[in-house]
């Protein structure tokens, strides 16, 4: 049966090795690994050659005793000749310690976990490679032990993990079975958890796939004009993807953490709450067009009181049909001012994911991380909402 990922290491970086591999059987990737499938009496060299020849990619866990290997060498040039520009991203270097690639592989982009904490460390190692989930027993995480790296293991044990996929087309196919036994457990047990949201954006995997293209033509020729355009093109959308994954991971959080709002969506299981929290998922942070767009409305929401640790007023486009259809026909572009005006649940859902994306710029561009401790501020049922 086809597997994953072969992972290619020095004996040395044996533990790493593990851990990568460990990590990724967790997400629901197989893998093979020397140290686990390879058995005594087995001839090493003959197992190599299966385990390339079975596996769809190769990673390589990237240290000085890798790049000094004489085999290891050998095991990522055979890889190489199958795809030499790294169209199909067969071989995925690992960066584990302080050394730069050169010659062919310095071609590749590597994901670099070099003095990572290992939280963060995950959360690239899956972004790095696409991502699924559960598994045979990894090694520790080697960055917190005497490598003299800074990693540390998650405070709790009772901490978890919430990991979601996110499409090329910005569309959310389908939840992973961990993460949906993991918010099951975590919903039922009346949040007593600690979690860490994690956005597997597989935007971010085809952008750097291209970005591998021209710099792999950078090592041969100088790029036309037309070329130069589109790497930056490519350097500014994968900015986009990485700040819009960050926003949308700090909304989940601030969300799944207000049972105020929870309770006023009527939310009573997990499945509504990942429905929302699918929303925040598919929210496009950067389409201007809607602003444009005669077929939606900006429903301004302003604070109020207006608080001092952050701005006061955030904008949440709304199709027109939906907002004449909710108030009759009759949407007027004023101010709602002391009386109510009842908007419907569905509206105030999208307020609502609109409203923590805007607390999660708030806190992540502007480091306004005082803001969540005033309950004025997180209670987003007393304010007032204008049209325009």
């Amino acid at each position: 049966m086809e597997k994953d990922f072969f992972i290619s290491y020095n004996k040395a970086d044996g533990q790493w090795a593990k851990w990568v591999a460990g990590t990724l059987e967790e997400y629901g990737y197989k893998t093979i690994i020397q140290a686990w499938d390879f058995k005594p009496g087995n001839n090493f060299v003959l197992e190599m050659q299966k385990a390339i020849l079975s596996c769809k990619r190769t990673i390589l866990i990237l240290s000085k005793s890798y790049l000094e290997s004489e085999y290891c060498q050998a095991e990522w040039a055979s890889i190489f000749n199958y795809d030499p520009t790294g169209e199909r991203a067969e071989l995925i270097p690992i960066r584990v310690a302080d050394v730069k690639p050169e010659g062919l592989l310095s071609s590749i982009i590597y994901i670099d976990l070099f003095e990572q904490q290992e939280d963060v460390a995950i959360k690239k190692l899956l972004n790095g490679v696409g991502y699924s989930e559960n598994p045979r027993k990894k090694s520790e995480f080697p960055g917190g032990q005497n490598n003299g790296n800074s990693g540390k293991q998650l405070e709790n044990d009772n901490d978890v993990q919430f990991l979601f996929d996110l499409e090329e087309d910005n569309n959310v196919d389908k939840f992973p079975v961990s993460t949906k036994n993991n918010l099951r457990e975590w919903y039922y047990s009346n949040h007593k958890s600690e979690f860490e949201v994690i956005i597997n954006d597989k935007r971010q995997l085809s952008i750097s796939a291209h970005l591998n293209e021209i710099n792999i033509k950078l090592k041969q020729y100088d790029l036309t004009v037309k070329e130069e355009v589109e790497y930056q093109n490519y350097i500014k959308a994968l900015r986009k993807c990485e700040h819009e994954s960050l926003l949308k991971e700090k909304a989940i959080e601030l969300f799944l953490k207000d049972d105020g709002v929870q309770a006023y969506l009527c939310i009573n299981n997990y499945l509504e709450l990942l429905d929302v929290v699918k929303s925040i998922l598919e929210y496009d942070y950067y389409d201007q067009q809607k602003h444009r767009d005669n077929q939606y409305v900006q429903l301004d929401i302003f604070l109020d009181p207006a608080p001092e640790e952050c701005h006061e007023h955030f904008v949440v486009c709304i199709e027109k049909e939906r907002i004449d259809k909710q108030l009759g026909g009759h949407s007027q572009y004023d101010l709602f001012g002391s009386y109510v005006i009842d908007l419907g649940k569905n509206i105030i859902k999208d307020i609502i994911i609109g409203y923590y994306l805007f607390l999660s710029e708030e806190i992540l561009d502007y480091n306004n991380v005082q803001l969540i401790h005033n309950k004025k501020v997180m209670n987003l049922l007393t304010y007032r909402a204008g049209l325009h």
